[in-house]
């Protein structure tokens, strides 16, 4: 009896002490998402995205920023183990399997490729195909989780935050007194025209939602970003069927027609 009692008390505290490790890594991995002083916390912008943002008179991602016929080649950083590596090529497997958006080693003959670094510097990407430099930087501690990964290389096929749309004040409210001073730029919306979201409603369960309290003050400990019906925002698990039907309609149409898990043929 004792016997199994110890059992049971070692199964509770093992149990235990996983849910606080994912609790920790969720933690610092957000807190990744927002080293730096970038765009929205982790998006790096080119000049002209920048401009777009800022005044408002064109997309923030047009044609010319989509990789052609959504193929992304990419260079891993050395800095990254075997097993890191496998964790990122297993991310875009992923994307890749609900889509016609295909990542492949770079060849001699790629002049536009994603470079994939290892600085501690957070986790951040360009947004986007830019024709001068494409960038995703995964922090080897609190980057590499799989959704953080899937979050980032969104970015870099051309997707923004939920919460940035022009709409969004009908979807959630954003407490601008509980927003780090030095951080309210980075919970803007953009202005209409600016991104484009395909006909495709607001998604709370998307994985490039902010998290609830994301760019918060310490002083208030207040969430700043509360949805406007019951739902939770912020989950860095698997992309959301409305993250698919995006990222479909940017890449599939032209190229693959219907897709549907990789399967461009199923009609």
């Amino acid at each position: 009896m004792a016997a199994k009692r110890k059992q049971v008390v070692r199964h509770v505290v093992l149990t235990c002490v996983i849910l606080l490790a994912l609790l920790v890594e969720e933690t610092v991995a957000k807190r990744y998402e927002e080293i730096g002083n970038r765009h929205q916390g982790d998006i790096v912008l080119s000049d002209l995205q920048s401009d777009a943002a800022n005044v408002g008179a064109t997309q923030i991602v047009q044609d010319a920023f989509r990789w052609v016929k959504g193929i992304v080649p990419y260079e891993i950083s050395p800095e990254f183990s075997q097993l890191e590596m496998n964790q990122i090529k297993y991310a875009m497997d992923r994307i890749a399997s609900y889509s016609c958006v295909r990542f492949g080693p770079r060849s001699p003959t790629d002049r536009q490729y994603l470079n994939i670094t290892a600085s501690p510097t957070g986790c951040w990407a360009t947004l986007g195909m830019n024709l001068l430099a494409n960038q995703l930087n995964l922090q080897r501690e609190g980057c590499l989780e799989t959704g953080v990964i899937m979050h980032q290389l969104l970015h870099v096929l051309g997707l923004t935050h939920p919460q940035s749309r022009p709409d969004r004040d009908f979807y959630v409210l954003v407490e601008q007194d509980a927003i780090d001073t030095s951080l309210k730029k980075n919970l803007d919306k953009y202005q209409q025209g600016v991104i484009e979201d395909f006909g495709i409603p607001y998604d709370y369960e998307s994985i490039l939602h902010c998290q609830s309290d994301a760019f918060g003050s310490s002083a208030s400990n207040r969430a700043t970003v509360v949805p406007l019906v019951d739902v939770e925002i912020g989950q860095r698990n698997e992309l959301s069927l409305k993250d698919v039907r995006k990222l479909n309609k940017m890449y599939d149409y032209e190229y693959c027609g219907h897709c549907y898990r990789g399967n461009c043929n199923k009609s």
